[in-house]
């Protein structure tokens, strides 16, 4: 029996290698999937951003258009 004891515990030792291995690259794609995320996050915050921005010029312009178009209806009944 004893000399099965040197086999088994270089197989549980190859065992422990195998895990640790696996637990390294398990942390390394962690790692990866956390820092995709985070750029994700950023490219999303900047996005809204830029739609809050555009949301603004677009209310700017249609307050103008609503000026010109006041405008143009107080000329005509002037004219008219």
């Amino acid at each position: 029996m004893s000399s099965n004891i040197g086999p088994q515990l270089d197989e549980i030792s190859r065992y422990i290698d195998r895990m640790k291995e696996q637990k390294r690259t398990t942390e390394k794609c962690i790692a990866d999937i956390e820092k995709d995320r985070a750029e994700i996050e950023e490219r999303i915050n900047e996005m809204r951003r830029r739609k809050d921005e555009l949301d603004e010029r677009l209310r700017i312009e249609q307050e103008r258009l609503l000026r010109q178009e006041r405008t143009i209806r107080q000329v005509f009944f002037l004219r008219v």
